[in-house]
C-alpha cells in the first residue's frame, strides 16, 4: 500500500462511522450477554419449579441468541447489515421439543427388577 492509499483510508467517513456504530454494538453485546444470563436463571428456576422449560422463556432465548449472533456478524465484519435497532428484532421458529421424562424417586421405588436365579455363565478363553 502507498502512502496515499492509507491516507485515503483515514479519511473513509464510512470507515469511521461504521467504527462508531462498531463500538455501540460492542456495549450492546455485554449488555445482551447480562440479559441472556438472566434468561438462563430463569429458565433453570422455571425448569425446577415447574419440571419443565418455559416455552415463552425459550423463544426469547432464541431470538436473543440470533440477534447476539447477529452483533458477532456485524462486529467482524462478516456483513455490513446493522443489528436491531435497524433491521427487526429477529424472529426464531421454534419446533416443539419433546418433553424430558422426569421420573421421581417415588416412581422409581417402584419399578420392580427382575432376578434370575439363575448365576450367568462366564466364557473364559486360555490361550495356549
Amino acid at each position: 500500500m502507498e502512502t496515499n492509499d492509507i491516507s485515503n483510508n483515514l479519511k473513509n467517513t464510512n470507515q469511521w462511522l461504521r467504527i462508531v456504530y462498531m463500538v455501540l454494538f460492542a456495549i450492546i453485546f455485554q449488555v445482551s450477554t447480562v440479559v441472556l444470563w438472566l434468561v438462563v436463571v430463569v429458565q433453570a428456576l422455571s425448569a425446577l419449579i415447574t419440571g419443565s422449560p418455559n416455552a415463552n422463556v425459550r423463544g426469547l432465548a432464541a431470538s436473543l441468541s440470533q440477534f447476539i449472533y447477529e452483533i458477532v456478524c456485524f462486529l467482524s465484519y462478516g456483513t455490513e447489515e446493522k443489528p436491531f435497532p435497524f433491521q427487526s428484532w429477529p424472529e426464531v421458529v421454534i419446533e416443539d421439543a419433546p418433553e424430558a421424562e422426569v421420573v421421581s424417586a417415588a416412581e422409581e421405588a417402584e419399578v420392580v427388577v427382575e432376578e434370575s436365579s439363575e448365576e450367568p455363565e462366564i466364557e473364559s478363553s486360555k490361550e495356549a
